[in-house]
């Protein structure tokens, strides 16, 4: 993974930040919208969300996001998307921690 940001330490470590700073609200904000069955917000959010994943390396939190945007931009089912956003609160639980651990000093 930090291979990607030209093996440097600090660029790393500052985008780990930002994304345990950022995730939360989006995952929220997800959640809100599929309560509310507002497929346009799911694929907006579900897109940002995956692409936070994707720079990263962190594959299956972007498997599961880049799931829910395919299903939104189908109009698919919104009880298939349900279960996919329960499945990537508890990916992006166990990622959350072991990019805590990454940034420990």
């Amino acid at each position: 993974m930090i291979l990607r940001y030209g093996n440097n330490d600090q660029i790393f470590k500052k985008i780990i930040k930002l994304i345990l700073d950022d995730m939360p609200s989006r995952l929220k904000i997800l959640g809100e919208n599929i309560e509310n069955n507002n497929y346009a917000a799911i694929k907006f959010i579900s897109h940002q969300i995956k692409g936070s994943a994707a720079n990263l390396s962190l594959k299956q939190l972007h498997r599961v996001a880049h799931q829910i945007e395919l299903t939104a931009f189908e109009n698919g089912s919104i009880e298939f998307i349900k279960n996919d956003y329960n499945q990537l609160i508890k990916i992006w639980e166990e990622t959350e921690k072991v990019l805590r651990e990454e940034i420990k000093e």
